[in-house]
């Protein structure tokens, strides 16, 4: 039985994020592919600054060696994960499978969601010989 759960986590994306204690109030996030527990490395941070359905958003990105861009885009053809308000969207690849993936925030009527989408681009660092 637990052959058949792991394989279906190996199968299928989980948008739900997912949880695992460790120990002394500390939890690790598992991988939303694979379901490991353990090395899920961080990368860029962009942060959407959008009025409540407002035409444009304000893009900001802070890649992993700290170099920031701004972009005013309109809303429409942004990446915000929130429909009408503010998002966040953190880049994290999985040593395990190496699936790129982003955790998202999002805003709608007064909650603020939590879910995994597919990354937009590529961003793990390759292997070096």
């Amino acid at each position: 039985m637990a052959e058949i759960r792991k394989l279906e986590r190996v199968l299928q994306f989980r948008t739900l994020p997912r949880i695992a204690p460790v120990g002394d109030g500390f939890a690790c996030l598992e991988c939303p592919k694979c379901g490991y527990n353990g090395n899920l490395h961080h990368a860029a941070v962009t942060t959407y600054n959008r009025s409540e359905d407002a035409k444009r958003t304000l893009e900001t990105n802070v890649d992993i060696g700290g170099i920031a861009s701004h972009a005013i885009v309109p809303s429409e053809a942004s990446s915000n994960p929130s429909s009408r308000r503010h998002g966040v969207a953190i880049e994290l690849w999985c040593e395990c499978c190496l699936g790129e993936y982003e955790l998202c925030l999002s805003q709608h009527k007064g909650n603020t969601f939590l879910e995994w989408r597919k990354s937009r681009r590529s961003f793990r660092p390759q292997q070096q010989l």
